[in-house]
């Protein structure tokens, strides 16, 4: 069961809340201001391949995962369901640019004029501009710590 909070009662005068709740010490005090917020972060997913395949689902080959015959061997993940993506988010812009990649394949969603994502808009990408967001992709994903900010 998630634990629920309620926030009514906490006011600015309350406690501070332990750094680790399995220690009494309250966090450090705040030495310079806080960064500014982030307009973009990564979103990632790895499709499993090769787990829980029963042997009469066998013929889904090795890309495909929880295959099961009492389902007519429909499964529920695969390799080609590995993504990775990028949602921009600050004033007057929201999006979100995926690429797919096993075959290369890609998804760009305004999702303010669009929030359900029904209007693909990446065939009119050009060259330069996947190139641009593989780079800005791969860039996110190796990123670390305070680096990850820009993304």
């Amino acid at each position: 069961m998630p634990y629920e909070f309620d926030l009514r009662f906490v006011s600015a005068e309350s406690r501070p809340v332990p750094a680790d709740p399995l220690t009494s010490e309250p966090p450090p005090p705040r030495t310079s201001e806080p960064p500014p917020p982030r307009t973009a972060l990564l979103v990632s997913y790895n499709g499993e391949t090769n787990m829980a395949v029963e042997q009469p689902c066998r013929f889904r080959g090795t890309n495909v995962s929880h295959c099961y015959e009492r389902y007519a061997c429909k499964c529920q993940d695969s390799a080609d369901n590995t993504y990775r993506c990028i949602r921009e988010m600050s004033a007057g812009l929201d999006r979100i640019v995926c690429r797919f990649s096993q075959p290369e394949f890609w998804e760009v969603y305004d999702l303010s004029a669009d929030p359900d994502q029904l209007n693909n808009t990446a065939p009119s990408l050009s060259d330069a501009e996947r190139d641009r967001w593989r780079r800005r992709l791969e860039a996110a994903e190796r990123c670390s710590g305070a680096a990850c900010r820009h993304i």
